[in-house]
């Protein structure tokens, strides 16, 4: 039997439980209109696979620029800098740390859309 990854599993159960907290928000916000499932189900897919890939842009280090001058600019305040390297070695630093998976999002974000993407199709 193959080993099962603790990490994906608690991502998984994250993401299937942001999604449960989102669809029914939606679907009790747009109880009263004809096609409040179709939209829960395909704006959750939606917003989830936007999640999804907001984490992956942010994880590629498009904002690594502003996360080393927030912390230089903490340093600003401080008798001793805590923070005493340049942004090269940031970079690097930032490279060496722990490797998101993103699998999982998409993965749940995707199977809400196609869900409402069949419901929007079989109601035409």
């Amino acid at each position: 039997m193959r080993k099962v990854n603790k990490n994906i599993l608690i991502q998984i159960a994250i993401n299937v439980g942001l999604s449960i907290i989102i669809f029914l928000t939606i679907f009790f916000v747009r109880y009263k209109i004809d096609h409040y499932v179709i939209d829960a189900f395909s704006l959750t897919g939606a917003l989830l696979l936007l999640f999804a890939c907001m984490k992956l842009v942010i994880h590629a280090g498009t904002f690594n620029l502003l996360g080393f001058w927030a912390r230089k600019f903490s340093d600003f305040f401080r008798k001793t800098p805590k923070y005493n390297y340049k942004y090269y070695d940031y970079v690097e630093m930032k490279k060496d740390g722990k490797k998101i998976i993103l699998w999982p999002s998409f993965l749940v974000g995707g199977i809400y859309l196609i869900i409402g993407i069949i419901m929007i199709l079989i109601t035409m």
